[in-house]
């Protein structure tokens, strides 16, 4: 339809230049870091912090299996340092937060609804543009992967790199599932972006302190993090049945949960 065509040209101009400064950043971290930790002498100073660090620490710089700061650990840190999973977390958010929350609370929603375009269509309009742009950092991700793969060279199949991005698309998706759930359901906009960006970085958390503190171990099974392990991905070479299974049902709830609560909003 006519009407769908155009609400997507105005979603990509509206979320343009965020989602250039995103993909930029994305492509150029990954160069910039591994360049760095090369380059300087900041590498040992870390080895010597890791040798005391807790269990989980020492996972998340892939001592364990890949080596501290060898090339094929520092191309996994693109999957898993705060920095790219807080863009992640950031991305939906704002973009949801603009086109729900905020469009809400100004009366743009209410106007672009009184068009011919039922509640489901617009909906649906958001999610597809949403998914685009995640796919889109995606790509971008994966070629600064590629990139820091080539120029500095790594061991292991490149193929699995890449299921690794894949992993973290699904994540990805599921948070935007979130954040859409979250921005459909609060009626205030700044408290939408609090609940957002707060409860992501909460499971992140949680997750991070649950492989060392027992107490925490019981929200595992429930928490999205849980299911993002690019370590098992990269060294496996595969991405594990119940990991897509849960981003992607998870995924499937939240968007149904998020019409339904839409389609009764008062707008």
């Amino acid at each position: 339809m006519r009407i769908n065509r155009a609400i997507q040209r105005i979603l990509f101009r509206n979320h343009r230049n965020t989602l250039i400064f995103f993909a930029a950043f994305l492509l150029g971290f990954e160069i910039v870091m591994h360049w760095f930790m090369i380059a300087s002498s900041m590498a040992k100073s870390i080895a010597q912090f890791v040798a005391i660090a807790p269990p989980a620490m020492k996972r998340f710089f892939f001592e364990d299996s890949m080596g501290l700061a060898t090339p094929a650990s520092l191309i996994s840190l693109a999957y898993t340092h705060p920095f790219i999973l807080f863009l992640f977390i950031a991305y939906p958010a704002l973009f949801y937060h603009r086109e729900i929350s905020s469009a809400q609370e100004k009366g743009l929603l209410a106007l672009v609804l009184s068009k011919p375009l039922s509640r489901s269509s617009y909906l649906l309009n958001l999610i597809t543009a949403n998914l685009f742009n995640m796919i889109v950092l995606g790509v971008f991700a994966a070629a600064g992967v590629v990139l820091s793969y080539y120029i500095f060279g790594a061991e292991g199949n490149m193929g699995n790199f890449m299921l690794a991005i894949v992993n973290l698309v699904l994540l990805a998706v599921f948070l935007g599932g979130a954040a859409l759930l979250i921005a459909v359901c609060s009626t205030n906009s700044g408290q939408a972006t609090g609940w957002m960006i707060g409860t992501p970085l909460t499971l992140y958390l949680a997750e991070f302190l649950g492989k060392s503190m027992k107490q925490l171990a019981f929200l595992s099974p429930v928490n999205p993090f849980h299911y993002f392990n690019p370590q098992q991905v990269i060294t496996q070479g595969r991405l594990a049945g119940e990991e897509a299974v849960f981003l992607c049902a998870g995924t499937i709830v939240l968007m149904g949960a998020a019409f339904v609560g839409f389609g009764r909003k008062e707008i």
